[in-house]
């Protein structure tokens, strides 16, 4: 049948859950069916058919379990070299890994190091490879300083490391304390205050990224927020326009329809259609199990989990912000 969402499956894992990261093991399992899995937050459950895979969309902020990890990586690989299966990386360096905004996440230099090692190793495609900027956020301390990653000379520093590698696709966002109001208020209970990134000046970085990418032969694309007609390449994150370009035309295509045509995303989502795996029965939360970024919004009212080392690390940068951006990489 055209276009059936159920051929040549896009599998996504996950967006809002970092499993590589947090639930390896079980990861591996969902792949081959030997693990139920729910498709989606509101889904069934069911189980994976590796013969009907496309492509899996692994999202992370933290490759490294990717070279250590046996159970996962023979996993990968079999469903490559057997059925066929492309594997795509959503990578998030937002160049403030290690920071009380991203307490748990590697430094970004390491995430890059974690990929380039990734790349040596030819299995993974470095045009099957999205690089997040993502999101773009600034926040006022205690002390009065700014906290922004909201920078063009920052997102070039690290944009072109993960450019140098191969890496063709990048995307972005806004992060999102309006339509969020509970980001705001974690944020606020640690004594930083959120500041609004307005839509005119997130048009303008947004378009000097978009300016810089394109230089380096990238395409740059926005996730959501903010609105960007006319500006951005208008990719979606999961895209299987581009990922049946990847694969080749001697291969089932996935379908094109997007996603918000069968399921639901936000109005604004370009994604085509897919299935997110991450809300399966045993999968953890990145945010409690260590990462704890501040700007999360898909954990509602969950509380930073490491409270106590945040508000000293925010003591540190109001004492020396020089030097504290230096510790991250930067």
């Amino acid at each position: 049948m055209k276009d059936d969402p159920e051929k040549a499956l896009i599998l996504s894992a996950s967006r809002t859950k970092d499993l590589v990261h947090r639930c390896p093991d079980l990861l591996a399992d969902i792949l081959f069916g030997k693990a139920p899995c729910r498709w989606g937050p509101h889904g069934p459950f069911g189980r994976v058919n590796p013969e009907a895979l496309h492509s899996v969309i692994l999202w992370t902020k933290d490759p490294g379990n990717l070279l250590v990890q046996a159970h996962l990586r023979e996993s990968l690989l079999e469903l490559k070299e057997r059925f066929n299966v492309l594997i795509s990386l959503e990578i998030t360096a937002t160049g403030l890994g290690g920071s009380f905004m991203e307490p748990g996440i590697p430094l970004w230099p390491n995430v890059r190091q974690d990929l380039k090692d990734l790349l040596a190793e030819g299995w993974i495609n470095p045009a099957a490879v999205i690089y997040r900027y993502d999101p773009f956020l600034s926040v006022r301390t205690p002390g009065g300083s700014i906290f922004s990653n909201a920078s063009i000379e920052m997102f070039r520093v690290v944009c072109a490391a993960f450019l140098d590698l191969g890496v063709k696709r990048v995307t972005t966002s806004r992060a999102d304390a309006v339509h969020y109001p509970k980001v705001a208020q974690r944020v606020q209970k640690l004594g930083l205050e959120w500041i609004h990134i307005g839509d005119q000046e997130a048009f303008n970085l947004c378009g000097q990224m978009g300016d810089f990418c394109r230089s380096r032969g990238a395409n740059f694309s926005v996730c959501c927020d903010p609105i960007l007609p006319g500006l951005t390449d208008n990719w979606g994150c999961i895209d299987s326009r581009w990922l049946n370009k990847i694969k080749g035309d001697e291969y089932p295509k996935a379908t094109e329809i997007p996603h918000n045509q069968i399921g639901k995303q936000r109005p604004t989502c370009q994604c085509t259609y897919s299935r997110d795996i991450g809300y399966s029965t045993g999968s953890a939360t990145c945010y409690s199990g260590g990462f704890g970024c501040l700007y999360c919004y898909s954990q509602g009212n969950a509380q930073a989990p490491q409270s106590d080392w945040i508000m000293q690390e925010i003591a540190e940068f109001d004492q020396d912000p020089d030097s504290y951006w230096r510790k991250l990489g930067l």
